[in-house]
């Protein structure tokens, strides 16, 4: 065959285009002839060979001049001949210049995929964003509850109490351990802390707090309750334990009972009492823990560690006197003008002795003068009389 370039008329066998000598076996003769099989092409019209495709691409059977008759079979992409297979998480059909991106939801786990449906759907406890090439687990602290998932938020975050690691498929895969808790959206284990009335250290399972002690969430050992409060019972979660030490008891810290011991005698504590230094003594009584009653001739008011107070020159009171008003002038003694104390006025015969006990009640051993004291008026009167031997006074 030979082409007439000089007026595009093509010559086979002899015969022209347009020569009535030509049967219809000899055009389609030229017509196959001048036809590329598939896989082939002509670099120009006026080539009388077809060439061979280059690797991998191919061709149809067509009278296409050019090398961009060759295009890339599905799992490839390129033009002109020039061929790329797709990489994992694309595809391509036939003929296509550029690889698409596996669907999201979907990952393409090898090269040369040639459907939209790449490898295969995105299973449970991962996601496939456009384009993976594999599954991507969900993160520590969320899960993947369903397939085809396409985003790193996945199903959701893990419920408070338990934890999610890598690749969960449920908001509670694991339980944190006895007597621990966790914050939603836990990853690990170690993300379970002791819950409140309860501690460890790190790592080790959580044990309740017995009576006498409490703690918060996440601490690590139980403290003791503080001093002036009680703790009855185990598991307590917070620094007030139980309540406050009842009056006239003290509760050091750790106690357990609201009436952990008891004042020493002759003592009272308000509520709340931590220590035996907060027992004071009652009015009448002296000391700092073991209380005094106070002496004859002294009182005092308030309860507390302070000294009793001596009544005053010529004044006397029975022990344990709680107040000035119990202060009394003594026998031969009267109060004093505008003043404190008492004076003597002493009116018996001079040489005369009186009685040794003033007439207290006591024996008298002596013959002798007694003061006789009368109340008036709030005044202290005396008159001298003479002792009878072994009589009683009162």
């Amino acid at each position: 065959m030979a082409i007439d370039n000089s007026n595009n008329l093509f010559v086979f066998g002899g015969f022209g285009p347009y020569d009535s000598s030509a049967t219809f076996a000899d055009l389609w003769r030229m017509n196959e002839f001048l036809r590329c099989p598939a896989g082939r092409y002509k670099a120009s019209p006026a080539e009388d060979v077809c060439s061979t495709c280059p690797y991998p691409s191919v061709s149809k059977s067509s009278f296409t001049a050019g090398i961009a008759a060759c295009y890339c079979p599905a799992g490839y992409a390129g033009s002109s001949g020039t061929c790329q297979q797709c990489a994992p998480g694309y595809y391509s059909a036939a003929g296509q210049t550029s690889c698409t991106p596996c669907p999201a939801g979907r990952y393409g786990g090898s090269y040369g995929l040639t459907t939209s449906s790449c490898t295969d759907e995105c299973p449970a406890g991962s996601y496939c964003p456009e384009g993976a090439a594999g599954p991507i687990p969900c993160s520590p602290g969320r899960y993947g509850a369903v397939s085809v998932l396409s985003t790193p938020d996945c199903s959701g975050v893990c419920d408070a109490g338990h934890y999610c690691p890598a690749s969960s498929t449920n908001s509670r895969q694991h339980a944190c351990p006895a007597g621990a808790h966790s914050d939603a959206g836990a990853g690990s284990i170690h993300d379970c802390y002791c819950r409140a009335g309860y501690a460890a250290p790190v790592g080790e399972d959580c044990q309740i707090c017995p009576a006498g002690r409490w703690a918060a969430a996440n601490m690590t050992e139980c403290a003791l309750c503080p001093a002036g409060r009680f703790g009855s019972e185990s598991g307590l979660g917070s620094s007030s334990c139980t309540a406050l030490c009842q009056p006239g008891y003290y509760c050091p810290a750790g106690s357990t009972s609201e009436t952990e011991f008891p004042c020493p005698e002759n003592s009272i504590s308000t509520v709340g009492a931590g220590n035996i230094s907060d027992c004071l003594c009652l009015p009448g009584y002296t000391g700092a823990t073991m209380c005094r009653i106070c002496p004859e001739g002294t009182y005092k008011a308030t309860a507390g560690p302070e000294s009793c107070i001596p009544c005053g020159p010529g004044m006397y009171t029975p022990a344990g006197a709680t107040s000035l008003s119990q202060c009394h002038c003594l026998p031969g003694y009267s109060p004093i003008e505008g003043g404190e104390g008492c004076e003597d006025i002493d009116e018996c015969t001079a040489g005369m002795h009186n009685c040794p006990d003033f007439g207290n009640g006591t024996m008298s051993e002596h013959s002798g003068l007694l003061y006789l004291r009368t109340i008036a008026d709030g005044r202290w009167y005396h008159n001298c009389q003479r002792c009878k031997l072994q009589e009683w006074h009162q």
